[in-house]
């Protein structure tokens, strides 16, 4: 386990959500460290080098894995409506934000369809090669895809 629930939890919509703490180092997190607060286990994978930092929140049916990061206020639910899903670090060449109608890669916002359309030459004019493009594009377009789906 890389991680583990701690008695420190938020009260919200009537769920608690835990406080989560490092169990070893893996990525830039130290065993130790403490991150941001999960409703369960389900909702953050104890595989790789995923974390959930500051006082960001993930809950419902969310699941961050792989080296996703999500941070800062971000909240990731099955109810996420208008709230943005935050990614940084791991493989990824920018920070992504992506809310209900947009995607922000580094400082440039485009809309959903238009990052699904052009994703790999976005990331490209930015000097990345295709490989890291098409790497950064499979991080995120399935983290976006969840997230779209949960504020229908």
């Amino acid at each position: 386990m890389k991680y583990k629930l701690t008695d420190e939890f938020i009260e919200v919509a009537g769920k608690n959500l835990y406080r989560i703490q490092a169990l070893k180092d893996f990525g830039i997190v130290r065993k130790g460290d403490l991150g941001g607060y999960v409703e369960s286990e389900k909702n953050l994978s104890q595989v790789g080098e995923a974390w959930v930092s500051d006082s960001a929140v993930v809950s419902g049916s969310a699941l961050v894995y792989g080296s996703a990061r999500v941070c800062g206020s971000a909240w990731v639910s099955k109810k996420a409506k208008n709230s943005p899903l935050f990614l940084a670090g791991g493989k990824l060449p920018h920070e992504m934000t992506v809310t209900d109608n947009h995607i922000r890669v580094g400082c440039e916002v485009h809309t959903l369809k238009k990052g699904k359309k052009n994703g790999v030459s976005i990331i490209r004019e930015d000097g990345h090669s295709e490989q890291d493009a098409n790497r950064c594009l499979k991080i995120i377009l399935p983290f976006g895809a969840m997230h779209m789906e949960s504020i229908k």
